[in-house]
């Protein structure tokens, strides 16, 4: 066989098998190798306060190096009495103490992501509303009775941004003369014509009132500057 004979036999079997015997050419389409989940990830804040939420999220990496948010999946928390997770990856905070939240994306699950469930802060307030009859207004408080002892009373409503159910104890400390208290939260402050800072002619002061409200995980204090006003002499 001469050469030429050679280089015709071999033109032969290689278009014979770039036609359909299994050899690939330049022609065919690509073979596409789908890829692999290689781990899941779960990324967010790690702190929440007891009562707050925080959301998590979860990303799939695959083996071709690219990524998807898979946050609509399964989750777990570890420990549910620290807090609770939901189908969306919203964690809710239950009570103080650490837990690890996982997701699992097609039966596989994430590392472990550590948690940490804090106290919540403690902030407290009060409003001050007057007495109907005492003829001020706003934030003020005052007796605008003349003569005798008439007394009105103003209302200090106390507040916190923790539920009602963990609060022990509330001090009140309202520098003026002849102050007293009735209920709790809701202080009725009695203002006693004649008595104190009421005694004397017609005007009025302001003084600092001071509220401290005390939880069994710590406890806030808040001072305001409250206008005492009194409208005639008593």
């Amino acid at each position: 066989m001469t050469w030429k004979q050679r280089a015709t036999v071999s033109v032969a079997i290689l278009s014979v098998g770039a036609g359909g015997w299994g050899c690939k050419s330049k022609n065919d389409p690509p073979i596409v190798v789908n890829p692999t989940l290689t781990s899941v990830a779960v990324t967010g804040n790690s702190t929440v306060q007891v009562g707050q939420q925080t959301q998590l999220t979860a990303r799939a990496n695959m083996s071709d190096g690219s990524s998807a948010n898979v946050t609509a999946s399964a989750w777990a928390s570890s420990d549910q009495s620290k807090a609770t997770i939901s189908p969306t990856g919203l964690v809710s905070g239950v009570a103080a103490g650490p837990t690890n939240i996982t997701a699992i994306y097609q039966g596989m699950t994430s590392a472990n992501f550590p948690l940490q469930v804090t106290s919540a802060s403690i902030v407290a307030d009060f409003t001050v509303t007057p007495d109907a009859g005492s003829g001020v207004t706003g934030s003020q408080c005052g007796v605008s009775q003349t003569g005798g002892s008439n007394t009105l009373k103003c209302m200090f409503d106390a507040s916190v941004s923790i539920p009602s159910s963990g609060i022990t104890s509330y001090a009140w400390e309202i520098p003026v003369g002849g102050a007293t208290f009735s209920g709790n939260p809701k202080q009725d402050v009695l203002l006693t014509c004649g008595v104190g800072s009421f005694a004397g002619a017609s005007g009025s002061t302001d003084k600092p009132v001071k509220l401290t409200i005390t939880t069994a995980t710590g406890s806030a204090t808040v001072t305001k500057t409250v206008t005492f006003v009194k409208a005639g002499a008593c």
